[in-house]
Parts: structure tokens; C-alpha cells; sequence
């Protein structure tokens, strides 16, 4: 290692010294609940989910570009302004029961392509 050995025997010395106590009973900074609680903080931060969620987001991006430029003007002024279907009827200029449609279609065809595209990826199981 390169290291002499009475530098060594005093690292081993530190070494012994130290209490090493389970997660689950250490405490906090703040005298609070053990580490292990803030370690699992949820199966929303779990790296699997955080790669499937950002993937899922990837194919849904792929398949918005796919549709209808009107679907999609559709879908952002629906989703994204929060606009009511009378008002996206009056800026595209069409009936509202024909925006009602689009709408319907644009999510039914995305439903559709995530549905063919997620079931045929391959799943790692870890």
C-alpha cells in the first residue's frame, strides 16, 4: 500500500473507535425520525420510475409531433392555455362540437400509439 506502518496502526485504531449504529435507529440533525425514513422517501424518487417516467415522456413528445398540427393546437390551448372548448373554437375558427372532436381524436390516437409503442419496449427488471 505504501503506507508506513505506524500510520497504518493508528487508522486502525480510529477505525475501532467508531460506533457504527443502524439506519434505522440513528438520528437526525434535528432529533427527528431515523435516517432510514429520509432515505426512503417514496417510490415516486425511485431511480426505476424516475428512467420509466422520463422514457414514457419521451415517446409521448415523439407521438405529439406525430399527430395533426390543428390536434395539437387543440390539445396546447386545452392543456397548457386552460382554455374551454368554445373559446379554441373561436381562435381556430371552427364549431365547438368540431374542437370537441379533435380533441377526442388527438387523445385517442395518442392513447393508441402509447399503448403499441410502451407494451412492445422490453422491461428490465432489476
Amino acid at each position: 500500500m505504501g503506507t508506513p506502518l505506524e500510520e497504518y496502526q493508528n487508522w486502525l485504531m480510529e477505525v475501532r473507535s467508531v460506533e457504527l449504529q443502524p439506519l434505522e435507529f440513528a438520528k437526525g440533525d434535528n432529533g427527528g425520525s431515523g435516517l432510514i425514513q429520509l432515505l426512503a422517501v417514496g417510490e415516486e424518487f425511485s431511480p426505476a420510475l424516475i428512467v420509466e417516467r422520463a422514457e414514457l415522456e419521451r415517446i409521448l413528445t415523439l407521438a405529439i409531433e406525430r399527430i395533426p398540427k390543428i390536434e395539437r393546437t387543440v390539445l396546447h390551448l386545452y392543456y397548457f392555455e386552460e382554455m374551454n372548448l368554445r373559446e379554441i373554437g373561436e381562435i381556430v375558427g371552427m364549431h365547438l362540437s368540431r374542437v370537441a372532436q379533435l380533441r377526442t381524436q388527438a387523445i385517442l390516437r395518442l392513447r393508441s400509439h402509447l399503448e403499441r409503442v410502451w407494451k412492445s419496449q422490453p422491461r428490465r427488471r432489476g
